[in-house]
């Protein structure tokens, strides 16, 4: 590769930001199959058997190639509304955002492009996904999907002193396939809460990107949508929970340190002030599980049930409002001050509440193990 093609590659990548333009026609990627594992993380991107010809300016040709085969990939199943140059800049913004990732993982070049695919479809059509989904404002965790969903009895993990929750999860009736019955809550209206929703979202996009594969996924698993902190109660009475396979098949637990690790596509949790429950005991507002929608200035986006997409500033704003207001539960406590700091401030990225959680959820399904 000529040094001339290396400077020109180098210099459009470094335009994308500032320039709104369609992605370019054809990138070739010599001598890497689609199935061949390639290393990503610290950094850059490593293919082990180019040897010391893989070069920096390869690296970059590979982003573009991603970023172009994903924006045409997201073109055929999610939302014209989105221009072309903002989802080819998006692309080139998330495989930016996975290499520069303290995370090192080895992952395919067709299973990274379907990564980066996915990405743009969770944090692209979150908005207007939310636009049918409503919240239960009776405080008892009832979630209503579609009628081809069947409720079930779930249990909040750690709680063996509340009663089972019914209708607090759902399972897709035996007429339907997983696939079928995941996009059958496309644009349908449905009762669910932050965590649920994220969840149901994110299986939404991962069966954009896979069509009826999807239902491979869970064939040795018992498939079912549930709030982030209930786990499907057994069949028999007293019986243990079933872990939700969204949580060791779909996402993983990371720890960051610093808001510039989020990357589009990434669930966080935002947490209020640790005494809201003691003021509002019925309130809603206690916390709020969102989608990283994007990144604007160096900041990340983040989109939640009623909420965004707004930088973490706007949304600490509004769970402060929350906390603020007058309660009608416990009028007693109208004067009570905001705990901003105290012992679990330190599992907060921020190091004070509102704030958000240091764990987050990420998208790792087609990584290798």
């Amino acid at each position: 590769m000529s040094r001339l093609w290396a400077i020109l590659i180098a210099l459009f990548i470094g335009c994308i930001p500032a320039l709104c333009m369609d992605p370019p026609e054809k990138y070739q990627i010599e001598d890497i199959d689609n199935s061949d594992l390639i290393k990503i993380g610290s950094g850059t991107i490593y293919y082990e058997e180019a040897g010391e010809d893989f070069s920096d300016a390869m690296v970059n040709v590979i982003k573009l190639h991603v970023a172009k085969i994903a924006h045409d990939d997201f073109s055929h199943v999610s939302c014209k509304q989105h221009s072309s140059c903002n989802i080819f800049r998006e692309a080139l913004v998330i495989i930016n955002a996975l290499v520069n990732s303290r995370e090192d993982f080895e992952i395919t070049l067709e299973n990274l492009i379907h990564e980066v695919t996915y990405r743009l479809i969770a944090a692209s059509t979150y908005d207007k996904f939310l636009d049918n989904v409503s919240y239960n404002t009776n405080k008892n965790d009832n979630l209503e999907l579609p009628r081809n969903w069947d409720a079930r009895v779930c249990q909040i993990i750690g709680d063996k002193h509340n009663e089972p929750i019914v209708g607090g999860a759902y399972v897709p009736s035996n007429n339907i396939t997983y696939f079928e019955a995941i996009q059958s809550c496309k644009d349908t209206d449905m009762i669910l809460d932050c965590g649920s929703a994220a969840m149901l979202h994110s299986y939404i996009s991962l069966s954009d990107v896979l069509g009826p594969d999807f239902n491979h996924i869970f064939k040795d698993d018992v498939f079912y949508i549930a709030t982030f902190n209930a786990e499907l109660c057994g069949k028999t009475e007293g019986g243990s929970t079933v872990e939700n396979p969204f949580f060791y098949k779909i996402v993983k637990e990371v720890d960051i340190s610093d808001f510039k690790e989020i990357i589009p596509g990434d669930i966080v949790y935002f947490q209020n002030y640790p005494n809201y429950a003691e003021k509002h005991p019925l309130g809603l507002g206690s916390g709020e599980y969102a989608i990283c929608t994007g990144i604007e200035g160096g900041e990340p986006l983040f989109k939640g049930h009623g909420i965004g997409p707004f930088p973490r500033g706007k949304i600490f704003s509004w769970l402060n409002g929350l906390f603020a207001r007058d309660s009608k539960d416990n009028p007693k406590a109208n004067h009570m001050k905001a705990q901003a700091d105290g012992p679990d401030a330190k599992y907060m990225i921020n190091n004070s509440f509102p704030g958000v959680s240091r764990t987050i959820y990420r998208f790792s399904y087609f990584r290798k193990n």
